[in-house]
């Protein structure tokens, strides 16, 4: 039955399907079985009912699209069952459109083929599964600027690794939290798989199906020029068999002369030939003006169709490698809050001298860092510089200054809670101190008064530094001090 979606809860992981009888039924996440795409309000779905109304199984249509210009109408939809039935429906209609461009065309005083659908539209049609997986996934998903997103092909194995680590250090959490996002992403890595290996594909091979099948006037021709060979061969034959029954008669009329019939049907039988010789010369004159056109029409616009086939796909493989970007912000934004709620993750995360946030470029760099950037790949140069690039814009530096263990984890993880570009550096010294506040340039400071230096000195050095002399330093009260010392426990 087809049917679509009206509206449809991640959170509650249910939603409803109308039919075409305003019928509503009730659609659950177990009965999606749709591996590409997930259910989203407005979809075309396909579905099957039990012998209670109630739905068995539903995925995607094929068919998301009913413009002006199609050959199918929402309708259409409606008023069938299956995607089989409808993509029957959109054969006959091509075929009798076919036939009626046919039948009012004279094929055998053709001057030129008419296009009736442009290259790149084809090449659209052909990857409308990709460009729906980008529709889809994005649907309802809150923008985040470009220069603000992860890359996901440099950081895939790393979002992967801190979920992992995420789900196996606090059992509360499970991986279903996330289930949302990773259907998104797996539907869109089909997608780019898909694209990546069309690229391996020769638009030449692809033409016929995707572009010259869909040109009626095209095909017109070729059918014409197939009609035109039989009629050919019927009057080729037509004309040798009239030669042989006038070779016939004339050996009749050399034993019997006398017939007087015999001329008269020797004469009929040589003008028929040579009629159906003269039709047969005439055909084939049309024949090669029509193979001629065809042959053309099939060259001029092979350019046009291999540039569209190149760059509709660069433009999809953009969007989806977009796409996937920004899903993957989300995810590991998701999980940054997760994590830094967890205590858990404070407990077997922190407490290891990690002082960066729990998200998936903390796990990045402890990759990245630990390589020889002598010996590294090409793949592995480019992530490297996005990482660079990426925390050079976005990351935020907090100093604490202090020897007191759990005032440090406490604290830290207060700051990297607040955001995920907050960074913290620990200095444990004065040398440490002055070392961090002359080479970067810090958000905030914080200063534990119980250090054996005088925190208003170490400030004063600070004001005189190049990066730091606008920099907010604070010095922890001692009521901080032992909400700090508490929380870090």
């Amino acid at each position: 039955m087809h049917g679509r979606i009206t509206r449809y809860s991640m959170a509650t992981e249910s939603g409803v399907i109308v039919n075409y009888s305003k019928k509503i039924f009730e659609l659950r996440k177990e009965n999606w079985q749709d591996r590409k795409f997930l259910p989203v309000s407005g979809m075309f779905v396909e579905f099957r009912l039990d012998d209670g109304g109630h739905i068995v199984d539903a995925h995607s249509s094929k068919f998301q699209d009913f413009g002006e210009d199609s050959l199918l109408k929402e309708i259409d939809f409606w008023k069938t069952n299956t995607d089989e039935e409808l993509k029957a429906i959109e054969s006959d209609r091509l075929n009798k459109q076919a036939e009626e461009i046919f039948e009012k065309t004279d094929y055998l005083n053709m001057k030129s083929i008419s296009i009736s659908k442009g290259a790149e539209e084809c090449v659209r049609e052909h990857f409308a599964a990709e460009a729906n997986s980008v529709k889809f996934a994005l649907d309802e998903v809150e923008e985040i600027p470009q220069e603000d997103q992860l890359n996901y092909l440099a950081i895939k194995r790393f979002l992967v690794k801190a979920m992992d680590f995420l789900v196996f250090c606090d059992k509360k959490i499970t991986s279903d939290m996330f289930a949302i996002e990773l259907q998104k992403i797996r539907g869109l890595e089909y997608s780019f798989k898909e694209l990546a290996q069309s690229a391996m594909t020769k638009p030449e091979n692809i033409y016929t199906d995707v572009f010259l099948d869909k040109q009626l006037h095209y095909k017109g021709a070729t059918k014409a020029i197939s009609n035109i060979k039989e009629q050919i061969m019927q009057l080729n034959n037509k004309a040798k068999f009239s030669n042989n029954e006038a070779r016939k008669l004339r050996a009749q009329l050399e034993i019997n002369k006398a017939d007087p019939t015999l001329p008269t049907k020797i004469d009929t039988q040589t003008k028929i030939a040579a009629k159906a010789e003269e039709e047969a010369k005439t055909l084939y004159a049309s024949q090669e003006r029509l193979e001629s056109l065809t042959k053309n029409f099939k060259a001029s616009y092979m350019n046009d169709f291999v540039g569209s086939f190149q760059a509709v796909r660069v433009e999809l493989v953009d969007k989806v490698r977009n796409a996937l970007n920004l899903i993957a912000t989300h995810l590991d934004n998701k999980m940054w809050k997760i994590g830094m709620e967890s205590v858990s993750v404070h407990n077997g995360f922190f407490r290891h001298d990690v002082n960066s946030p729990y998200c998936t470029m903390t796990f990045y760099w402890q990759y990245l860092k630990r390589l020889d950037k002598s010996k590294i790949s090409d793949a592995e140069k480019a992530g490297y510089n996005f990482y660079q690039r990426y925390m050079k814009s976005h990351e935020k530096l907090f100093l604490i200054y202090t020897t007191n263990f759990k005032v440090e984890l406490a604290l830290k993880i207060e700051i990297m809670t607040m955001s995920k570009e907050n960074k913290v550096v620990i200095a444990k010294t004065d040398g440490e101190f002055i070392s961090h506040i002359n080479s970067s340039i810090i958000e905030q400071g914080y200063i534990d008064p119980t250090i054996r230096s005088n925190p208003n000195q170490l400030i004063e050095v600070a004001r005189k530094s190049r990066h730091n002399s606008g920099t907010d330093f604070i010095v922890l009260t001692k009521q901080e001090i032992e909400q700090y010392s508490k929380k870090g426990n």
